[in-house]
């Protein structure tokens, strides 16, 4: 209270505005496509391990151009997903995510507008060991989705959350 009055402009500017999901297509487990975008972090949606089935497309609510996705894969610690991104049929990004605690942010460096965003996955997960063994501050490991193990030969994407971002 001492420092005065709360100031009457915004104490923030919101720099990405979330471009809305209006329905899901998928490769396999179709009726699970939702749990990749229902805010909710102890839930997944994952491929069949088969490649020619590991892609999920989201027809989106605008015809916008993409500026950035933000995407929690299952393994998020120590897992690296090959992914190609498409605008329809144009190429967007195409590589290996990182490890991460928590969210990977995929910049698009030349967005294109379009209302369907598909993710493919182009191979087997690699996994990586420098974040492996971080706890959370709560204590302890987190939860199973975290501690997945990769197996060889299965191309299994695994989206516990993905959000569609534009610039403002």
């Amino acid at each position: 209270l001492n420092r005065g009055e709360t100031p009457a402009t915004p104490s923030m500017c919101e720099l990405k505005h979330t471009i809305g999901i209006a329905s899901i297509k998928a490769g396999s487990h179709e009726a699970e496509a939702a749990k990749s975008c229902d805010d909710n972090e102890l839930s997944e949606w994952q491929s069949d391990g088969k490649m020619e089935n590991a892609w999920i497309t989201y027809q989106l609510q605008e015809k916008v151009a993409v500026d950035e996705i933000t995407v929690k894969l299952t393994g998020w610690r120590d897992k690296m997903y090959p992914l190609e991104i498409y605008a329809g049929k144009r190429l967007l990004w195409k590589g290996y995510t990182y490890p991460t605690l928590g969210y990977v942010h995929i910049p698009i460096a030349h967005p294109v507008k379009s209302d369907e965003i598909t993710i493919r996955m182009v191979g087997d997960i690699k996994t990586v060991s420098e974040s492996g063994d971080t706890a959370e501050l709560a204590g302890g490991k987190a939860g199973e989705l975290d501690q997945i193990r990769a197996t060889k030969g299965k191309i299994n994407l695994r989206i516990v959350e993905i959000d569609f971002l534009k610039n403002r």
